[in-house]
């Protein structure tokens, strides 16, 4: 794979994106046999990384067309072929939307139900792969991602693992490391939402909120936004969820 890899990367793109599109073809009709498909999965990650964004597109547009024609059997096949290539980010805005609204309202049901720790990681695994980069993530899902991140990074409380999925963690940290500024300033304003807030009366969510702050990059942020931050950081400890009732961190949030 390798040697395949190396030779990809000196052609002209045109090259493996015509190849991408060819070995996606192949894996998608229903007359190709599981051991044709099988070797098609080991090498289209690698030939998915040497294509041009153009044919990526191409890829998850194909999908719309897949689910228009109620084609559910290509669907999944089309499915299986960017999951292995980490490439779902590249499906149709629309598509994204609904689908992680899916898994984000899925998150919130397991994280209240028996096993959660185990339960969470593989629904924050896919929501991940819809979130690489910054850009990733949509304007009408924001609101959603965000709380729903913040309410499972911060934890319910318990003496297990500090009350946070340890297999998820990592994950939902990722995913805030992405937030942009904006962002960050409605973290802040999802933890004065009474389910959040009421969960300081708990020392273990008291230090995993202070966990997510701290991952924060204050130099990217705003004045107020900062000192909002530095503020809970030095007293949520001491106030707990009476915290976002204190003047001066009323005052900091008045305008974020």
């Amino acid at each position: 794979m390798e040697h395949i890899k190396e030779n990809l990367t000196k052609q002209n793109t045109r090259l493996s994106g015509n190849l991408l599109i060819t070995l996606f073809s192949i894996f998608t009709k229903k007359n190709t046999t599981p051991n044709v498909r099988d070797n098609i999965l080991k090498l289209a990650p690698v030939v998915w990384e040497a294509s041009p964004e153009e044919k990526k597109y191409d890829i998850g547009f194909k999908l719309d067309h897949f689910a228009l024609h109620l084609d559910d059997a290509t669907l999944e096949l089309g499915n299986r072929f960017l999951e292995k290539c980490y490439g779902v980010n590249y499906k149709s805005e629309g598509t994204r939307s609904r689908e992680l609204d899916s898994f984000l309202s899925r998150l919130s049901d397991v994280h209240y139900s028996f096993d959660n720790f185990h339960h969470e990681v593989p629904i924050a695994k896919q929501i991940k792969r819809y979130i690489i980069e910054e850009s990733d993530i949509l304007q009408n899902i924001e609101d959603k991602l965000i709380e729903t991140v913040l309410i499972c990074r911060i934890g319910n409380g318990n003496w297990y693992c500090e009350g946070v999925s340890p297999g998820a963690k990592n994950i939902y940290e990722d995913i805030i490391k992405l937030f942009n500024s904006k962002q960050i300033n409605k973290l802040i304003k999802f933890m004065s939402e009474t389910e959040i807030r009421n969960q300081f009366n708990m020392g273990n969510c008291v230090f995993q909120d202070k966990e997510v702050l701290g991952i924060v990059n204050l130099d990217l942020q705003e004045d107020r936004t900062r000192e909002a931050i530095e503020f809970i950081l030095d007293n949520i400890g001491s106030y707990k969820t009476k915290i976002f009732n204190t003047k001066e961190l009323k005052e900091c949030l008045r305008f974020l």
